[in-house]
This record gives structure tokens, sequence and C-alpha cells, in this order.
């Protein structure tokens, strides 16, 4: 399972770190804020604890896209992600990406 239990975007322009609405997700997950701000596609599973963006079954996947525009050209992004090992092995390569695209395509 690959659990995306935080993503939090933020302007280090500020003299601390604050969140930029629309782009953060809480941990634990806020449910109406993610089906508000984030669209999820595919085995993509939120819940009151973490978000599971896969399953663990073979040749599934799962995504959250915003679904607002970042309007800002300075920003971080911190992840904390958890994985865990199933009991059997169904694939060889796995993995995790963070995709910015500049132009809603």
């Amino acid at each position: 399972f690959l659990v995306g239990a935080l993503l939090l975007l933020t302007s280090p322009l500020l003299s601390f770190a604050n969140k930029l609405p629309g782009h953060s997700i809480a941990n634990p997950p806020d449910i109406n804020a993610l089906v508000a701000d984030w669209w999820m596609g595919g085995t993509t599973i939120p819940s009151t604890k973490a978000t599971v963006l896969s399953s663990g079954v073979r040749n599934r996947v799962g995504s959250l896209w915003s679904m607002y525009p970042l309007l800002t050209n300075s920003f971080e992004a911190t992840f904390k992600i958890k994985a865990t090992k199933p009991a059997t092995r169904g694939s060889k390569n796995g993995g995790f990406a963070f995709w910015l695209a500049y132009e809603n395509a």
C-alpha cells in the first residue's frame, strides 16, 4: 500500500511557512476538503486517517490532482508517505511521482 498522509505546500516568502489553501492535505486528512479541492482518480481511497493512493493490487494506480491553479512562483512541497510491503510480491517496478504542470493539461 502507498499512503499519502500529508502534502503540504507552503510559501517560503513569508517569515513562517503558511499552508496554501486548496493545495495542502492535512494529516489526518479532512475528507470534505479533499472532495472540494482535489480530483481523485484510480484506486485513491480517502479516509479519516490517511489517503491511500495505491491499494497494492497489481496494475492499479491512484492519483490526486489539485482542482485549482497554484498562484505563486515560490513554494515548497513537503511529503510524508508510508509504503508497506505486501504479503506477496505482485510486481517488480513500482514508484511515486510528483508532477508540476505549468498549464492545465
